[in-house]
């Protein structure tokens, strides 16, 4: 499977310090609650992507630089991945996700393959 690090978002962008020092009891349910909605590291940057190409004129094929820097995570985390075969399902995933873009499979494919050896 993919990365499996997930994370949880806090109230209000705190650390996890000032939840404790608001409420002490109440901060074992907090993580608790939080940690059963964590997401996984690749799912919340699929929907960092999606909001990022939605925010573009849709029919402006130019990446923007955040859009640029997104795929770029997406990239190394589809790198990391161990199974050639969900390696693949990702990358033809992400594909769809960039063609409004105008990016071509083989590139995509390309990338991910450069930064497998980055991992091997």
């Amino acid at each position: 499977m993919y990365p499996k690090a997930r994370n949880i978002l806090l109230p209000d962008g705190k650390d996890p310090n000032d939840c404790y020092r608001e409420n002490p009891e109440g901060f074992r349910e907090l993580i608790d609650r939080l940690t059963s909605q964590a997401r996984d590291v690749l799912s919340l940057a699929f929907e960092r992507l999606d909001s990022e190409l939605a925010k573009q004129e849709s029919k402006t094929k130019v990446a923007t630089d955040e859009i640029k820097t997104i795929w770029q995570e997406i990239t190394l985390l589809i790198a990391s991945v161990d199974s050639s075969i969900e390696r693949d399902t990702l990358a033809r995933y992400f594909h769809e996700k960039l063609k409004p873009l105008g990016v071509r499979k083989a590139a995509v494919e390309e990338e991910i393959d450069a930064a497998v050896k980055t991992f091997r």
